[in-house]
């Protein structure tokens, strides 16, 4: 009887199954000398993976009830795969194979004793001459963070960069051999990282192991980046670079000595109860539309602008053509832009609005006023102006990882305890509606809708009549009602946001009415477009107003820290990045915002 193969290649799924499809074809074809046993670990899929897996030569299918995330298929499946294998190769499932592939990660893993980790060269489909990924960078060098946009090491086939085997502090687990005397010592995947730089920490870790990280450029495959992850869209990015800030505390605890160049990305370590407040600054300012075509506007910055017009001319391959996602994409992998607020000529800012009106604030979740308009509501506080919250989706068992084994009615608890903290502290009155949220009502279902047509209609009455109950309260005096955008159609949000417009068709003045952007997700642009939409499908057009709040910004970002069970980094990262957007001349560089929405009747 034939041996056994020695080598598994596993390949964690979520999602983007035609991806998966070319993937599999492309190991199909390609028929290396080295035999291997096909392994898919299928991370929470909506639906399962159907028939690609009986249609193509898979060994063996290991399943998750929900989506864990890439660490913890990886772990799962390595686990599994461990010790009747002497080797794994991790594969992403939107990767297609080339010749020698596979023998040439195999060659260099037994060139020597000790070899832990291999990785091979990645590819872009469309342009296989463009190395996407050829090896990594230290994640800390010189004494700086390395740029997220300068890890992966990039050149030309042609030019004959990147063509040298050599050890490495890590490789990418795009395409990695995890050798099994490394996961024996070195042990399993660092589980706080959920999607990222877990493969950075267990090179670091392999390396102080005595173990060699190498990479390998014989190794080759066509890389169709961030298809099961969705890195350009929604918060994506935003975890990324909660990841990073997870692995700085971990390496650094004690802080870094971090270069403060204005016109690149920061990390920045502050004094203050968190120890690590992120900062993201913006290379390019913003994407415009026009005319079918995105254009770049810069920031005021001569030096940022010469920087860009040099990157451009060099590069003649970088054409931004038609379609923003992908022209987004070219600026992004290049350093030149980052997540920006929707292209809109913001108005000066202004001193609060309506100070004399009582304000109600209709939040579909605990702590979505504290991140969207607390700096606002901390501005009335100091004018003695009065202020009531009022969560609508309050039966939830969110949380990012604290709340881990409560049910709804334990986790619910919690986040009402931290509504009230927040709420004493920024002199606001409350109160908490039971309705579910999407979580409690669907569990299995996808938060973020793929359009308005999709708002669950059946919910917006309760909500329409839980708000109305609390405006009867109000007695003779309209106040000024606060709602959600629903930037990004999240789905609680969207149902909110609805209401508000079923409000205002029943007569409720557009003058009485402002529309925060729902932080984390308004930093996206097409995020922020899909909200207006919903608006402008009932005939609702709204214009943004920034509201100046730099005399309380810092008191916000630090009352963030009561919501413990709800907020990580990744939330600070956002507030900061969304307080400069509206800001880009020298003259109100320190200003932060918040930006709100009035409404007006009629298209435009």
């Amino acid at each position: 009887m034939n041996e056994p193969p020695r080598i598994a290649v596993l390949i964690p799924v979520h999602g983007a199954l035609p991806c998966l499809e070319e993937c599999l074809r492309s190991l199909t074809e390609v028929r290396d000398r080295t035999p291997y046993r096909l392994v898919l670990i299928d991370d929470g899929t909506p639906g399962g993976l159907g028939d690609l897996p009986a249609r193509f030569p898979v060994d063996v299918l290991l399943t998750r009830p929900s989506q864990g995330g890439f660490t913890a298929a990886v772990n799962e499946g390595l686990s599994a795969v461990f010790p009747e294998h002497e080797a794994c190769v991790l594969l992403n499932s939107d990767m297609q194979v080339r010749p020698g592939w596979l023998d040439a990660l195999v060659a260099r893993w037994r060139c020597e004793s000790r070899v832990g980790l291999v990785g091979g060269m990645e590819l872009d489909p469309d342009d296989p001459d463009r190395i996407v990924c050829g090896g990594s960078r230290p994640l800390f060098a010189r004494g700086e963070l390395t740029s997220l946009l300068r890890l992966d090491r990039t050149g030309s086939l042609r030019a004959g960069d990147l063509q040298t085997p050599e050890p490495l502090e890590w490789v990418s687990f795009g395409i990695a051999l995890v050798a099994r005397d490394a996961w024996e010592e070195v042990g399993e995947l660092d589980p706080r990282f959920r999607n990222y730089f877990s493969d950075t920490d267990y090179g670091c870790r392999a390396n102080l192991a005595g173990f060699a990280v190498w990479y390998e450029p014989a190794s080759r495959v066509l890389h169709r980046r961030h298809q099961s992850t969705r890195l350009m869209e929604g918060p994506g990015l935003m975890r990324l670079q909660a990841d990073r800030e997870s692995y700085c505390r971990k390496w650094f605890p004690g802080g870094l000595p971090i270069g403060r160049d204005e016109r690149r990305w920061a990390v920045r370590g502050m004094k203050s109860r968190r120890a690590w407040r992120p900062r993201l600054i913006p290379h390019l300012g913003r994407l415009t539309p026009l005319n079918g075509l995105v254009r770049p506007r810069l920031l005021a910055d001569a030096a940022v602008r010469r920087d860009v017009e040099t990157v451009l001319a060099a590069d003649g391959r970088l054409d931004l053509g038609h379609d923003e996602l992908e022209a987004y994409r070219r600026l992004y992998t290049r350093g030149l832009a980052f997540v920006d607020f929707l292209d809109v000529q913001p108005p000066a800012a202004s001193s609060p609005p309506a100070f004399g009106l009582p304000v109600e604030v209709f939040a579909p979740h605990a702590d979505d006023a504290a991140l969207s308009v607390g700096g606002l509501l901390l501005a009335r506080r100091q004018a003695g102006a009065r202020t009531r919250v009022h969560v609508l989706f309050g039966r939830s068992r969110h949380s990012t990882g604290l709340l881990e084994g409560l049910d709804v009615a334990g986790a619910s608890f919690v986040r009402a305890f931290e509504e009230a903290a927040w709420c004493a502290r920024a002199g606001a009155a409350f109160s908490i509606e039971p309705l579910p949220d999407r979580l409690v009502r669907q569990p299995a279902a996808p938060i973020f809708l793929r359009g308005p047509e999709e708002v669950e209609e059946e919910l917006v009455g309760p909500v329409v009549a839980a708000m109305e109950s609390r405006l009867a309260g109000c007695g003779s005096e309209l106040p000024l009602l606060l709602a959600p955008l629903a930037a990004g159609l999240m789905a609680d949000h969207a149902v909110v946001a609805r209401a508000v417009t079923v409000l205002l068709a029943r007569g409720y003045p557009p003058d009485r009415v402002l529309v925060y952007d729902d932080l984390p997700y308004a930093t996206q642009p097409r995020a922020v477009r899909s909200g207006l939409e919903l608006y402008a499908r009932q005939g609702l057009t709204l214009r943004p107003r920034p509201v100046d709040v730099t005399p309380w910004f810092d008191e916000k970002t630090e009352l963030l820290g009561l919501y413990a069970s709800q907020m990580d980094d990744s939330f600070l990262c956002a507030v900061e990045q969304a307080g400069q957007a509206p800001f880009s001349s020298q003259d109100t560089r320190g200003s932060r915002s918040e930006r709100l929405w009035t409404v007006e009747a009629g298209h435009d």
